[in-house]
């Protein structure tokens, strides 16, 4: 019966270590910027605020990553090597990576998605598109 208790409280505290410190709970990335021209800035999940953007930065669930005028980012994801370019003025939210779903709130992102990484759904303000392994263009203006 004592071993069962001692099992039992081992048990309850590893958990409750788990529990209180997160087991590890940093995400691991879905990607990296590739390429940074101009002013690009990137708002980690945890942050408040934007910060500027660097070449071969990590990119996460849960990021935010905006371009300015004259500016342009490529992001390669690490899955399978797709790419993800931003146009200038174009803001692009990391939603849920394991879901594979982005939200691009405004500009022009060009996705260059491999058929291994099917089901890429990217929404905006005016509905959602789903890419299938191929390239897909989506602009998104106040118009359109």
């Amino acid at each position: 019966m004592k071993s069962k208790i001692k099992v039992f409280a081992s048990f309850c505290l590893v958990v409750g270590i788990c529990l209180l410190v997160g087991c590890g709970a940093k995400s691991e990335p879905i990607g990296k910027l590739a390429g940074v021209e101009g002013k690009v800035d990137v708002k980690p999940a945890s942050a408040e605020a934007f910060a500027t953007a660097a070449v071969q930065q990590q990119v996460f669930t849960g990021d935010s990553i905006r371009t300015s005028d004259d500016a342009k980012a490529e992001i390669q994801l690490i899955s399978d090597n797709s790419r993800i370019v931003l146009s200038s003025n174009t803001y692009l939210e990391v939603r849920n990576f394991s879901e594979k779903d982005l939200r691009q709130m405004n500009g022009i992102a060009i996705y260059k998605i491999s058929p291994q990484n099917k089901e890429l759904k990217i929404h905006t303000p005016s509905g959602m598109a789903t890419v299938l392994g191929t390239t897909l263009r989506i602009d998104v203006s106040d118009k359109e």
